[in-house]
Order: C-alpha cells, then sequence, then structure tokens
C-alpha cells in the first residue's frame, strides 16, 4: 500500500471502525457520520481525484460499497442509501481529507438530511444532449 504521510486515509488501520478490508479497498464506518452505520468505501492507495483512480481499482470500490449496502439495508433498514463522492478538484474545501471516497449514508424518512440541488427538474427527461 502507498500513501501519503499526511492522509489519514493511508495506512488507516482501526479495526473498531474497519467494516471489510482486502488489499486493495478498505471499508470504515463514519467517525463524524451523517446518519448511524454511515460507511466510507476508500482505496488504500492513496488517489485524490475520481480520474485518477484506475479503472479496476473503481470497479473494486463498487463491489465493496454494493456488498457494505446490503450489509447496511439487513442491519440499518433505511428507506435509501444516498451514494456520495466529492471530486474537489481546485482544493476549494468540497472535500476534508483529500483522498476519493464513496460514502454511503443511510437515508430515512425525516431524518433531517437536506441535499439541496438548487436547480430545475433533471433535464436528461426530455430533450437532453449526450455528453460526446
Amino acid at each position: 500500500m502507498t500513501g501519503v504521510t499526511d492522509c489519514p486515509f493511508c495506512g488507516f488501520d482501526d479495526s473498531a471502525i474497519i467494516v471489510y478490508r482486502d488489499t486493495s479497498i478498505q471499508a470504515l464506518v463514519s467517525r463524524a457520520p451523517i446518519n448511524r452505520y454511515h460507511v466510507l468505501v476508500v482505496p488504500r492507495r492513496h488517489v485524490e481525484h475520481l480520474a485518477e483512480v484506475p479503472s479496476d481499482l473503481l470497479a473494486q470500490a463498487v463491489q465493496v460499497a454494493q456488498r457494505v449496502s446490503v450489509a447496511i439495508v439487513a442491519v440499518a433498514r433505511p428507506d435509501a442509501i444516498t451514494l456520495l463522492s466529492d471530486d474537489d478538484l481546485t482544493g476549494a474545501g468540497f472535500n476534508e481529507v483529500a483522498h476519493w471516497k464513496l460514502h454511503l449514508i443511510p437515508r430515512y424518512r425525516g431524518d433531517d438530511v437536506i441535499i439541496n440541488w438548487r436547480r430545475a427538474p433533471d433535464p436528461g427527461a426530455r430533450g437532453a444532449r449526450p455528453l460526446r
């Protein structure tokens, strides 16, 4: 495993909150959870941005997220799971830790978690042009 010495995810080893680990990926319970059972899926190799994550490692991260989400559903019985990843490209503060990760956040009706996209309805519904 390679890492950056000041990155809290590189070399992370707290078995009390790690729920999954292999040679490439680990999943851990958030120490600052948005809701109970909030889990982060994190490559063990240091990568800061989505575009830097090798495709095979990204596929592994999504597969681990899928497995962990099954466990979250079984234990927490949420109404939904929000998957969230910020790719802070300019260092504007969208990420507290400059290490790419995928959050799995159990959601419940009335949980007071607000994600306000402040936008019109999704344009993909009608007349959207494909990306080229």
